[in-house]
């Protein structure tokens, strides 16, 4: 991807990968109203993540 933007001078707004992973942070979603669900098909695995209490 990183090629093809050097290439062409075109950034594209989202780019869909095969095998791909998908991090959401639960707490952010939540706090935007956006259920994780709806990145699913996105990428081959969606895995959910919450904010590391400090």
């Amino acid at each position: 991807m990183a090629l093809d933007v050097l290439q062409t001078g075109t950034v594209p707004e989202y780019h869909v990968m095969e095998g791909g992973i998908i991090t959401v942070n639960t707490e952010t979603a939540a706090a935007l109203g956006i259920d994780p669900a709806v990145y699913a098909d996105l990428g081959g695995t969606l895995k959910e993540v919450v904010t590391a209490a400090e």
